[in-house]
């Protein structure tokens, strides 16, 4: 059974559009499926928990309706939708219940696609979540503090990074950028006016609980399954999403010029090799600031912390590939 998580606002309303111009294929091909519109922030966490989370023992009767579970027939739960509705579905997905995941992607970055090779035509997109040439098993990223936690499958971050994230949330860039299929540049924009006001602070990391760092003057750091973010800056070209580990972009001890110039130098994944980039690699990595950063998962708001911990776990998500070939490292 195919459940499509549909946010038909994204992209400014292209979301609805793009699943009316799909549900002819559906009908064409004979595909048995429900669609779930989501009508709130959260609602997609909702969507798929229900969809996916098994009945408890009084309820797997024949006589029970109430849930939406799969009940461990095969499962495939596609979100139409951006990174941000696609967060939420991993966040709420239950994993015991194996389920595999489809994505077109309708954003405005469309960060996870890029990353993982997938299309970014609707049609073709689909064609290949009906037709899959390759399940790919990736790793699942959780950010924690000592009161949430969130998962991620892209991207995480603390410090600048974060803070484009969170004002492009709510920025009015975002829709009349999109009207043009400009939506990318909603993040170079906001980047731009956030280099005006931006302050280096004191960040300490721990890497797997023994190396230690320490940064006088950091911008932001970004731990990171995906290489892209952000609407397309390459911030860990090496990284790889079923390797086990995260890949970690520190950017500091460097004035504002000069990220300027490292910025453009991202899109094509070739800061590392400059002074005020250090790259690292980890399982688990725990961050302490001295003053509250914007911390994002997947683009999407953690709020702002202090102290917060990025761990790759041990769980892994069985997502329909793109190509045969996929992200690998050295790629």
């Amino acid at each position: 059974m195919y459940h499509f998580i549909i946010n038909p606002r994204s992209r400014s309303g292209a979301g609805y559009r793009i699943w009316r111009q799909l549900k002819p294929l559906l009908a064409q091909e004979r595909i048995s499926y429900r669609a779930h519109f989501t009508r709130y922030a959260g609602h997609a966490a909702e969507l798929a928990r229900s969809i996916t989370e098994a009945p408890s023992p009084a309820e797997a009767s024949p006589f029970y309706s109430g849930s939406e579970a799969c009940a461990g027939e095969p499962c495939t739960v596609v979100v139409l939708g951006g990174d941000g509705t696609l967060n939420e579905v991993a966040c709420g997905l239950c994993l015991q219940s194996r389920p595999v995941l489809g994505y077109i992607p309708t954003g405005s970055g469309n960060d996870f696609a890029k990353g993982l090779g997938l299309p970014h035509d609707p049609a073709e997109a689909l064609h290949n979540i009906l037709h899959p040439a390759q399940i790919r098993r990736i790793d699942i990223g959780l950010l924690s503090c000592s009161s949430s936690s969130r998962r991620f499958v892209g991207s995480s971050g603390m410090g600048f990074d974060a803070a484009v994230c969170q004002e492009a949330l709510t920025s009015p860039l975002k829709p009349l950028l999109n009207r043009f299929h400009l939506g990318k540049l909603t993040y170079v924009l906001i980047a731009l006016r956030q280099l005006l006001t931006l302050k280096p602070s004191p960040l300490a990391l721990r890497l797997d609980g023994r190396e230690k760092l320490f940064f006088p003057r950091a911008y932001f750091f970004c731990a990171m399954n995906l290489p892209f973010e952000g609407g397309g800056f390459r911030f860990t070209p090496r990284a790889c999403p079923d390797d086990g580990l995260l890949d970690v972009c520190i950017l500091h001890s460097v004035g504002k010029l000069k990220i300027l110039a490292l910025l453009p130098l991202a899109l094509f994944g070739l800061h590392p090799r400059f002074r005020g980039v250090t790259m690292r690699r980890c399982q688990k990595l725990q961050a302490l600031s001295s003053v509250p950063l914007a911390v994002h998962a997947d683009g999407e708001s953690f709020q702002r912390r202090s102290r917060v911990t990025f761990t790759c776990l041990g769980q892994k998500l069985s997502v329909i590939s793109g190509n045969s070939k996929g992200n690998r490292k050295g790629a």
